[in-house]
């Protein structure tokens, strides 16, 4: 007989389910007796036990598995026998049992074998899903990011594709499933279901210029420049300017909603985009807008509101010796004024070597040697010098002459290096300091058309000369290479800083330039520096990358630092590494203009031109975190006495100036002008607007209470203060003019914070003609606000005694004795005449003119322009011919 299969029941086979209960539990039916299926001879008188019958069968309880503490072992019901969850791979592998010990378990330990625990298929399994999970949330915020910057048409299909994962994840979620869905995918479903009108329509953010922001169109004009004498010297004046914010306020119709009564906006705007078709659309809303009579145009020019003295002439009729030079004490204190309060932010000359220069000159004079240098280091000298006599008048010196001497100064340096002949000469490195010192002059004397010409000459020229890349000229001094870096940076600063305060494009292109940032190193220290730099072994050349970026286009600033080691020295914190911020600061500032303001900003909807002003937002912010050392940190409280004054509240304006450029867009009624735009965009609207505000409260924040110019002048930027200050006083009243609809709760802050600035302007405007303009234009602005700025009644300047400052000496002529080159209109009075008075008083910063006969070698100069002290006796003891240098005028 064959053998037959006992297919007995299986003890732990699970039959049943108990009901009713929350965990279900396996139920197993009583055991029969064991039974042959096919035995070899059936007794047909006994009894099958048929399984169901004869009513219900006992049944066994399996509890549930209870697992132990150690190692991830289990305790089988009934037994004392220890079983594995998860085995090991060697365990695995050998098909042998593992006892789940970690990190080893038995028998890889008794047999010296790495034991490794693997995740199994369900934990693969999950882990896959939460890995495709990560991956398409980052593929979801890349596409909403790369919308941003895409075409119109590119978004729509962007956002019709999101839209459809969002539906298909919602049908996803309404059927049973085994596997949870992730609570991030579940707040990103929830958060785009909440309203259903984004669902059904697209954002109306995305659909409209990004003209509806306070810039309005930044590419059309609405004045012929041309027309009057003012408006040509006021000039063009771009929509980041606190003049065109002015003149807005000056033709607001008080009208403090876009929207019909319908609710709907009655001022329609454009569609984004760069086809024809858009921009014709465009210039459609716009005639639609200009004939609705909201945004209606007056006969306000832009000359009208602008408190600059660009109309005032700068040219004197009166002969002038371009060769005379002031009082050695009078010179050393002009110099003085200029290294203290320019140098650092402006190093546009070298501090140590022209300091040096201008002393051996007095030295030789003093002697009674003929001393005749290069005509433009003369011009560059004469130029410094009128800084300084600016500064001395605002700080009333009591050394000071005549207000008029910084424009004597700026004359005899015209004379001599921007005449007909040196502007068409081929660019030299001293021409374009010389230049940007002229550029730099005008901004101090508030002419800021000519300041703006200037700088842009300036910057094509040191542009010709290649510095505005990096220089790896093996032959090439480190330290005169540091200088040319610093150099270029100067005139980077200035640019932004015109370009900001006129609202007009560029000279510079950030991704055409290569230049190296500033080392932060102190000018005496260059060389020490790099010295040690080159004989440390090995040469620690790496570190200069870590002192400087590469790329003033680079998106990411990184820190400055402390403390730096440079071969056996370390550089400890600077007044140079507070250029090295201020460039960090203007690089971000001029990334600002350009995303923002210029005449292409239109074609970006308002939901991109959100989208860049949160990030340029935080460029400013993570610059103030990251890059700025706590030394400079201008949030603290500024003690007169304190370290790096100064530093801190120059880069404390500069700072909320940034600011001020990034959210003045939000500063308008822009909720009232999209139709469909989701609360996200509203909400980031008056919260943009408010920072905008803040800054500019913070801003007023930094002055004291009690208005002392003295202070400001010696510690803040004195050269472009009025602007700033305007520029804070304009958000104000824009915010005002609104009723404070962003600040409902802070509007006496306000008030108090303008009011603060009206003391200050007053003040300033008893020595500074531009900041008494400024005054008259603020507090006319500020009476159509409801804000009264008449000062108090206080006497006139010159009947309070001034302790501080004493009255000065009659200012004697300067003009004694001299021969002439050129004559031109006198600035202040075309009918003044000098009268010669001839004195030898301390108070007159100038001396009688030395003729000097020319030599008849040929002079050396150096790399500044000016003779080397070996040549000056053979070259200054005859006659030379022109009278201008060994170069023929055109400079090293």
């Amino acid at each position: 007989m064959g053998s037959f299969v006992d297919l007995s029941v299986a003890e732990d086979f699970p039959l049943f389910e108990e009901e009713g209960t929350e965990s279900p539990t396996l139920m197993l039916a009583a055991a029969a007796p064991p039974y042959n299926l096919f035995p070899e001879y059936f007794d047909l008188h006994a009894e099958m036990p048929i399984p169901g019958a004869g009513g219900p069968q006992p049944r066994v309880e399996i509890p549930r598995i209870r697992t132990t503490s150690d190692a991830g072992s289990i305790r089988s019901v009934g037994s004392d026998r220890l079983r594995a969850t998860h085995a090991c791979t060697k365990c695995r592998q050998r098909k042998v049992k593992c006892s789940g010990e970690r990190p080893r378990c038995k028998h890889c330990l008794d047999f010296g074998l790495e034991c490794e625990y693997v995740d199994g298929k369900r934990d693969r399994t999950r882990k896959e899903h939460e890995g495709l999970e990560k991956l398409c949330t980052e593929a979801i915020g890349l596409l909403k990011d790369v919308s941003l910057r895409a075409a119109p048409e590119d978004q729509r299909k962007i956002h019709h594709f999101l839209a459809k994962a969002e539906r298909e994840y919602a049908t996803l979620l309404s059927e049973p499933t085994s596997t949870p869905a992730s609570p991030t995918l579940k707040r990103s479903h929830a958060a785009a279901t909440e309203s259903p009108l984004e669902d059904q329509k697209e954002h109306g953010e995305d659909l409209i210029t990004a003209e509806v922001g306070s810039q309005g169109e930044p590419d059309k004009l609405d004045e012929d420049l041309t027309r009057t004498q003012e408006s040509r010297a006021t000039g063009f004046v771009g929509k980041n300017s606190e003049l065109m914010w002015m003149r807005r306020l000056k033709m607001q119709d008080n009208q403090l909603s876009d929207q019909g009564d319908d609710g709907r906006a009655k001022n329609p705007y454009g569609p984004p985009g760069k086809s024809a078709e858009a921009a014709d659309q465009r210039l459609q809303k716009s005639d639609t807008r200009r004939g609705s009579g909201n945004h209606s145009e007056s006969n306000e020019l832009i000359s009208e509101s602008t408190y600059h003295m660009d109309m005032e002439n700068v040219f004197l009729r009166n002969h002038i010796d371009p060769y005379e030079m002031p009082l050695e004490d009078t010179g050393r204190n002009l110099l003085r004024l200029y290294l203290t309060t320019i140098q650092d932010t402006f190093p546009v000359i070298e501090k140590d070597t022209f300091t040096k220069q201008l002393l051996a000159y007095y030295d030789r004079r003093a002697r009674g040697e003929p001393a005749r240098p290069h005509f433009r280091w003369l011009g560059i000298v004469n130029l410094v010098f009128a800084i300084g006599a600016k500064l001395s008048h605002l700080l009333r010196a009591e050394w000071r002459a005549d207000e008029r001497d910084h424009l004597i100064y700026f004359t005899r340096a015209r004379v001599l290096a921007f005449n007909g002949e040196a502007i068409l000469m081929h660019p030299s490195l001293q021409h374009v300091q010389f230049v940007a010192l002229m550029a730099f002059y005008f901004v101090t004397i508030s002419h800021m058309s000519r300041a703006y010409s200037l700088c842009g000459v300036a910057v094509k020229d040191a542009i010709a000369l290649g510095l505005h890349i990096r220089n790896e000229d093996p032959n090439l001094n480190d330290s005169k290479r540091e200088t040319r870096i610093r150099t270029w940076w100067s005139l980077y600063c200035l640019d932004r800083l015109v370009t900001v305060i006129l609202g007009r494009p560029s000279a510079l292109r950030d991704h055409e330039c290569s230049v190296p940032l500033p080392l932060p190193i102190k000018e005496d220290q260059l060389a020490t520096f790099f010295a040690n730099m080159a004989t440390s072994d090995p040469p620690k050349s790496h570190g200069l990358e870590d002192l400087r970026q590469k790329s003033p286009a680079s998106a990411a600033v990184s820190p400055l630092m402390h403390c730096v080691t440079g071969g056996e020295a370390a550089v400890p914190l600077n007044t140079d590494h507070f250029f090295k911020g201020r460039v960090e600061l203007a690089i971000i500032t001029g990334k600002v203009l350009t995303e923002l303001y210029t005449a292409s900003s239109g074609e970006n909807s308002w939901h991109q031109a959100q989208s860049k002003i949160q990030d340029l937002v935080k460029s400013i912010d993570r610059w103030r975190e990251k890059a700025l050392p706590k030394e400079f940190d201008f949030s603290r409280p500024l003690a007169a006495d304190g370290p790096f004054l100064r530093e801190r509240l120059t880069l404390g304006f500069f700072y909320y100036s940034a600011k001020i450029l990034a959210g003045r867009p939000f500063l308008c009624l822009v909720n009232d002008r999209i139709e469909h735009q989701t609360m996200q965009s509203k909400e980031l609207n008056n919260k943009e607007a408010r920072a905008c505000v803040n800054a500019a409260r913070a801003m007023v924040g930094l002055l004291p209470d009690k208005p002392d110019p003295a202070f400001l002048y010696k510690n803040g930027p004195w050269w472009c203060q009025i602007h700033l200050l305007m520029q804070a006083a304009s958000i104000l009243m824009l915010e005002l003019s609104f009723n404070c609809g962003h600040m409902p709760h802070d509007k006496q802050n306000i008030v108090n914070a303008l009011k603060k600035l009206g003391r200050w302007l007053h003040t300033m405007g008893k020595d500074n003609r531009a900041a008494e303009r400024a005054f008259h234009h603020l507090s006319e602005l500020a009476a159509k606000v409801g804000v009264d700025l008449t000062p108090p009644a206080v006497p006139l300047a010159q009947d309070v005694p001034d302790a501080k400052f004493p009255r000065h000496e009659p200012f004697l002529d300067p003009m004694q004795g001299m021969h002439g080159l050129h004559g031109v209109t006198d600035f202040m009075d075309v009918n003044h005449t000098f009268q010669p008075q001839y004195s030898t008083s301390v108070t007159q910063p100038f001396t009688t003119y030395d003729s000097m006969n020319y030599g008849t070698a040929l002079p050396a100069y150096d790399e500044f322009g000016i003779l080397t002290y070996a040549s000056w006796p053979s070259a200054l003891g005859g006659g030379y011919q022109n009278g201008f240098g060994g170069d023929g005028g055109q400079g090293q």
